[in-house]
């Protein structure tokens, strides 16, 4: 699996703006001219949203102890 940035913004690792893909798929993305795969977006929203406040509360935790590691 790896991480996509919706905004192709490596530097903006907020929850929201991340989903996991299959190499396939990501490079299948990335090779497009147009993503094959408009849903990202909506589907990375609702994930979000319905993710337990504890799990948000812990992915916030380690970007702000990781931020320093990850900006580019």
């Amino acid at each position: 699996m790896i991480v996509h940035h919706l905004d192709e913004d490596p530097a903006n690792n907020r929850v929201e703006n991340l989903i996991l893909l299959c190499y396939t798929c990501h490079a299948v993305h990335h090779k497009s001219a147009v993503t094959p795969y408009p849903w990202f977006a909506e589907y990375t929203r609702r994930a979000s949203e319905s993710m337990t406040s504890k799990w948000k509360a812990t992915a916030t935790s380690l970007l702000t102890v990781y931020s320093s590691t990850t900006a580019s």
